[in-house]
């Protein structure tokens, strides 16, 4: 990124750390001014598979989704791209009383490496210029998202005895986050 600022690491008790940037942005498709930016990964002692169902079923957003407003979510656009029926591309509509217009995109995408949740706010308006034949690259578009991989011990586990007791017995999965 050019002109960012990068923030020292600051530490998180069961995770490898926040890492903090900023920048100032006056691209299209991106809001005019500051863009803050965070990540962190996080150990979870759950399998991928089971972490990207969680992540993407609509059901469950209200859990982990402060865009969602503790308020049922319904998905009402699903384009699949590709084999695996959690690969798709949804829009998604929060139900927020004050903004009926709001709406989240996201693509999910899952294979045997491990998996992505990628989403972003956005409103009905921003989708029907795109729709209509509109420039694309005038719609801000700040996305937020997961990446979601095992951590080697299931692997591991299957080709050695002594891995279950060192490990606990139990594969998990390493999330990263980006805000």
């Amino acid at each position: 990124m050019s002109g960012r600022v990068e923030l020292p690491e600051l530490s998180v008790e069961y995770n490898n750390g926040v890492r903090i940037a900023a920048r100032r942005c006056r691209e299209k498709g991106q809001p005019n001014g500051t863009i803050m930016m965070a990540a962190t990964s996080v150990w979870l002692p759950h399998h991928y598979h089971t972490v990207f169902q969680f992540l993407t079923d609509v059901n469950k957003r209200t859990q982990w989704d402060v865009m969602s407003c503790i308020s049922p979510v319904h998905k009402i656009a699903h384009i699949s791209n590709g084999i695996h029926p959690g690969n798709n591309i949804s829009i998604i509509q929060p139900f927020i009383p004050s903004e009926n217009n709001a709406i989240i995109i996201q693509e999910s995408f899952i294979d045997s490496v491990g998996s992505y949740i990628v989403y972003a706010p956005s409103d009905f308006d921003a989708i029907n210029v795109v729709i209509n034949g509109g420039d694309p690259s005038t719609i801000p578009v700040l996305p937020s998202g997961f990446v979601v991989c095992g951590d080697g011990r299931e692997s591991m586990m299957s080709n050695s005895s002594i891995a279950p007791s060192i490990f606990g017995g139990a594969a998990g999965s390493v999330t990263d986050q980006l805000l």
